[in-house]
């Protein structure tokens, strides 16, 4: 892990990196307020724990990473192409709208979350905003959904300190996606997805990769869609070390690619911000989409 500390005029910016693979966002974020705890004299907090699930600690297999694999790891491979990024700001008065909106859409009693109209929001207006989509093809969402309490009967632990993460993938036809009136359908699908995600799916995710290790570059989780990590629960904007609460919260350049989002809570309590990665050209049509940026708090 690495902490720089660079003193504004105004202000303090507090910049931390850590490997993914050591921790997760709720173990990051975790981290940060017990640090932050600490600084400002209150020193109650639970300690980490390290110890996972314990029948996923039973699984002692040999794990063979395919060398082919290992070749396309290379340095043409790290080559960022040109991007924009900004963040799309929604208050709780905006999410509340789409979110009545999409479930106006749909039949019967699902249910749908506020996370989850408003990445069926920008999902369809990405692709809007791609050039000429074939409307037969496919096009896919990739979600990071946290493992911890979906393993049953031996949950992880609540102060667990580790990466409890994977990708659930929705996927849809474009036309489909960017129908009229779709804007429920395609949450409900994002639902459903998140779901599914059981104990049993996840053990034989785990079994499945251990046999075949998936060791696909981010790009690759991108291509011809989006994927969305972070997530509006994490307490981002109350870490504080005595200087005060955060004023705003982004992330630094690693893992970015074309379609790559970041989720965070917004600083009003109900509010998110999406940070999206973009090519220029499908990022400056993103911005000219009405449709889109009516839910958009400037």
């Amino acid at each position: 892990m690495s902490v720089q500390i660079t003193e504004l005029v105004d202000g303090v910016f507090i910049g931390w990196t850590v490997n993914h693979a050591v921790a997760d966002g709720t173990a990051h974020w975790n981290f940060h307020r017990i640090w932050s705890s600490i600084c400002r004299g209150c020193g109650e907090y639970s300690p980490p724990v390290f110890t996972r699930d314990s029948s996923l600690e039973a699984i002692k297999k040999k794990i063979r990473v395919p060398w082919s694999r290992i070749r396309d790891f290379n340095e043409d491979n790290l080559v960022i192409p040109p991007l924009k990024e900004g963040t799309f700001h929604f208050s709780r008065k905006k999410i509340a709208e789409l979110k009545a909106k999409g479930t106006a859409e749909l039949s019967g009693s699902r249910q749908i979350s506020s996370l989850q109209i408003l990445i069926a929001h920008l999902w369809r207006a990405v692709i809007r905003s791609r050039a000429d989509p074939d409307p037969e093809s496919e096009t896919r969402f990739v979600i990071q959904v946290g493992f911890r309490g979906r393993f049953e009967p031996n949950k992880f632990p609540a102060h667990y300190f580790g990466n409890a993460i994977g990708g659930r993938t929705v996927t849809m036809k474009v036309k489909d996606l960017v129908a009229e009136g779709s804007l429920g359908r395609v949450a409900a699908e994002v639902n459903r997805v998140v779901a599914e995600t059981t104990d049993e799916k996840l053990r034989e995710a785990v079994e499945d990769w251990i046999e075949s290790p998936d060791m696909r570059g981010l790009g690759e989780f991108t291509e011809g869609g989006l994927m969305l990590s972070g997530s509006p629960r994490f307490d981002a904007y109350g870490t504080d070390f005595g200087w005060g609460k955060a004023v705003a919260v982004r992330s630094g350049w690693a893992n970015k690619c074309d379609g790559k989002v970041t989720v965070f809570p917004g600083p009003e309590t109900g509010s998110m911000g999406f940070e999206v990665c973009l090519s220029p050209e499908c990022f400056d049509r993103l911005r000219m989409d009405s449709e889109f940026m009516a839910a958009v708090t400037e």
